[in-house]
């Protein structure tokens, strides 16, 4: 049975520069940040979906208390 594709509902990206990737994805993009999180990571609003980035040095790490 086929099923089509309705969207994604969410994308998780990795980057070390938390500062530089929601200049280019918040600024440049111009996309709605929803919350950050530090060094941890960022989410942004993107059309239905929403945009996770992590910086993965930080996620392994566990969370504060």
């Amino acid at each position: 049975m086929d099923l089509p594709l309705d969207g994604i509902l969410e994308t998780a990206l990795y980057a070390d520069d938390l500062d530089r990737a929601e200049a280019f994805y918040g600024g440049v993009l111009g996309l709605q940040r929803i919350t950050r999180a530090g060094n941890r990571h960022v989410f942004f609003r993107c059309g239905d979906g929403v945009l996770l980035i992590f910086n993965a040095a930080e996620t392994v790490k566990p969370p504060p208390a």
